[in-house]
């Protein structure tokens, strides 16, 4: 059988934005009266009935190269249409060194969220990553690249997005003892963010960045904390951290040997210091051991504790 040649074709592609069908009336008359006009009046009366147009071609041929503008996070329509006597849509095409065969949907070598449907060849989705994205393309006429051939190449520019903040990074609950130093970090994505961390539902005063620094939590620290972070777009609430304060409380069973046994209120895993004084008047501290705490609460029996009186304190290690 003789090889059949693909007529000449226009490939003129459009990126829908809005119905501007006055614009489209005013942008007929520029055209020539070449052969061309015909074609691109078709074009033309088309696309008014759809919304606005972008024309990548104003002449047969081939078209090397053309530019598809598009935001993250917004949705991008952009129809490729091939036209041309007695031409009907490609059976085969070429998308990055890759042959796929209509009907179907191609995602491969796109920018991210976008795919290509061969039936309607329509590029749609909505861009998840900005950028600069040369694409090549080939229509064939036959499946698997028969017959007549039309390449061309579109260069996606993909600006970042006017996004509400995402969370990228949660607080995580915290146990410390009274007296000690808390902080709390979370991480969120977005432009022009605002912080404002929660506790227990209420507003912490100038508690306004990506972090929550309290110098020496008190009793009433203890609670939920939540960040919110908002920008002009939207707003997102991080995950709930919560804050545990645990006093240090110290009881003493005095032994029928002399020795005594403390029971403290612990942080399972933290490590404290034991310190003793038989005077207090001032004090002098000495250490009588450490500890590693298993549990909540734990013991530490002081043998040396043979004086009239002896006081004892603790504290956890840095």
């Amino acid at each position: 059988m003789k090889p059949t040649r693909l007529t000449p074709l226009l490939l003129a592609a459009f990126l829908h934005i809005a119905p501007v069908a006055s614009r489209v009336t005013q942008s007929v008359p520029t055209f020539s009266t070449s052969p061309t006009v015909v074609v691109l009046k078709w074009i033309v009366g088309a696309l008014a009935l759809t919304g606005a147009y972008h024309t990548v071609s104003a002449a047969t041929g081939l078209v090397s190269a053309s530019t598809v503008s598009g935001t993250t996070g917004k949705r991008l329509t952009y129809q490729i249409k091939i036209t041309g006597r007695e031409v009907g849509l490609p059976d085969s095409w070429l998308v990055v060194d890759q042959l796929f065969n209509r009907p179907g949907t191609v995602t491969e070598g796109l920018p991210p969220g976008l795919s290509f449907s061969l039936n309607t060849m329509i590029l749609s989705g909505t861009p998840t990553q900005d950028g600069t994205f040369d694409v090549d393309f080939t229509a064939f006429e036959h499946r698997n690249g028969g017959g007549g051939a039309l390449s061309f190449t579109l260069t996606f520019v993909i600006a970042p997005g006017a996004a509400a903040p995402v969370i990228a990074g949660q607080p995580v609950d915290s146990t410390i003892h009274l007296g000690e130093p808390l902080t709390l970090t979370m991480a969120a994505t977005g432009g022009n963010l605002a912080y404002q961390w929660k506790h227990d539902g209420a507003d912490v005063p100038g508690a306004n960045s990506a972090s929550l620094n309290l110098t020496a939590v008190s009793a009433s620290d203890a609670g939920d904390y939540v960040a919110v972070v908002t920008n002009p777009f939207g707003s997102a609430t991080s995950a709930v951290a919560k804050v545990v304060v645990v006093p240090l409380v110290i009881g003493v069973s005095l032994q029928n040997d002399g020795s005594a046994v403390l029971n403290l209120q612990t942080i399972p895993g933290r490590s404290y210091v034991i310190e003793a004084a038989d005077v207090v008047n001032p004090p002098t501290w000495n250490v009588v051991g450490e500890i590693v705490a298993s549990g909540n609460a734990d013991t530490f029996t002081d043998s040396t504790a043979q004086a009239a009186q002896r006081f004892w304190r603790y504290h956890a290690a840095p």
